[in-house]
């Protein structure tokens, strides 16, 4: 007998429902909730607010007191949840009254909202644990697709990109997307990495999605165009990524560039020249004339080192000035021109004519266009400096050129 009272008083005992409790914290929080919403609404149309307000107070008095008094817990619950919910609808029935019918509520108004607020929240949470944040130009955080979302594969492929190059340094991603299938190059350092190609019309919808992003028309997929996406990498901090798109009827391309005016604005002093070169280059810059030719493979850095250059100039003691295809970024002082949009040869020779005719000191030059523009260099050359890309795959073939 003494055995089996020690055993008894050995083995704890649960009196209490772990379950019940939980089950009236859910109930408070949504009957909160509801009376929340209920109480700005009677505040927005004036009906009756303090009135209101103590009727949801003496309802959930009366409600949680017969959940609580009554010694059935689920006969208790129900026949509060009743009372709540009596006063919730009796509430619904007297604004409809007294407000304009399109403002007024169906019975289901209350749940879509519940819905909504809650599918808000998740996107939150969302937000908060994507390991790409998409931002808009003043950092604040946007949405971004997740579950069901039709957009949410495409942002998926999107931060498995931005997570694998931003910390190894890429500077660049292009996709391209033909009728058989699509790949995906990141370059870092200069060097063109090939990845494992994506799912083809995956990688047409992340094109779609991060053209809306940009702000650039998804019904034109022809037509070459560019835009800007600002996002924040965990670990890594914000970053610009500069979109362009052009098709064809062959394929389909997106080009990337990670933080383009970083790239591009690189003083003089951190282009890694040895010291014989530095003071080489001194002397060029320091001499007002003559042309400059930049010769190097298509993107290995052209442009970096002739703005490298450009910025060596004081644009407030002589007149510095570029025209350029595309403006890559803006330098203070520096009067930027760009070709004209769709003009034809001959009209961007008469604008090139019309701003070498308010002879500037310096102009970089960013495509020699034909024959008439180098013979309207070389007129210039003992009065102005030029620099001008000259595209190669090396020094023997730009001496050929």
């Amino acid at each position: 007998m003494h055995q089996l009272i020690a055993q008894l008083q050995a083995e704890p005992l649960f009196l209490m429902s772990i379950a019940k409790p939980v089950l009236m914290l859910i109930v408070l929080g949504l009957w909160a909730w509801v009376v929340g919403r209920l109480d700005k609404d009677a505040g927005y149309f004036y009906i009756k607010q303090n009135e209101w307000a103590m009727g949801h107070v003496g309802a959930g008095i009366l409600g949680f007191g017969v959940m609580l008094v009554v010694p059935i817990f689920w006969i208790g619950l129900p026949l509060g949840v009743l009372i709540l919910g009596g006063e919730v609808f009796a509430y619904i029935a007297f604004r409809n009254g007294q407000v304009p019918e399109k403002e007024r509520w169906s019975g289901t108004d209350i749940i879509n909202q519940m819905k909504a607020e809650g599918e808000r929240k998740r996107g939150e949470k969302e937000k908060q644990r994507a390991e790409v944040k998409l931002m808009d130009k003043a950092e604040t955080l946007l949405d971004i697709p997740y579950g069901s979302d039709p957009r949410a594969p495409a942002f998926d492929l999107f931060q498995n990109m931005l997570v694998f190059a931003v910390p190894r340094g890429a500077d660049q991603l292009e996709m391209t997307v033909d009728a058989e299938k699509s790949t995906f190059i990141a370059r870092i350092d200069g060097v063109r990495y090939p990845q494992e190609a994506p799912d083809k019309d995956l990688s047409v919808q992340l094109i779609d999605y991060l053209k809306e992003h940009a702000g650039m028309d998804l019904s034109d997929r022809r037509r070459k165009q560019t835009g800007n996406m600002w996002v924040e990498v965990e670990g890594y901090g914000k970053h610009t990524l500069q979109l362009t798109t052009a098709g064809s009827t062959r394929a389909l391309q997106l080009l990337i560039e990670i933080d383009p005016d970083g790239r591009l604005n690189i003083p003089i002093d951190s282009l890694g020249l040895l010291k014989p070169q530095r003071e080489k280059l001194d002397e060029l810059i320091r001499d007002l004339s003559k042309v400059v030719l930049f010769s190097s493979p298509p993107r290995t850095g052209t442009t970096t080192a002739m703005y490298s250059l450009l910025q060596a100039h004081d644009p407030y003691t002589s007149s510095v000035m570029t025209f350029e295809k595309q403006k890559a970024f803006e330098v203070e002082g520096v009067n930027h021109n760009e070709f004209p949009e769709g003009a034809s040869n001959e009209q961007i020779m008469v604008e090139f004519g019309a701003l070498l005719r308010a002879d500037p000191n310096v102009m970089m030059v960013s495509q020699l266009l034909n024959t008439d523009m180098a013979q309207m260099i070389a007129r210039q050359w003992e009065d102005s400096r030029f620099y001008l890309p000259l595209p190669a795959k090396d020094t023997l073939a730009s001496l050929k050129l």
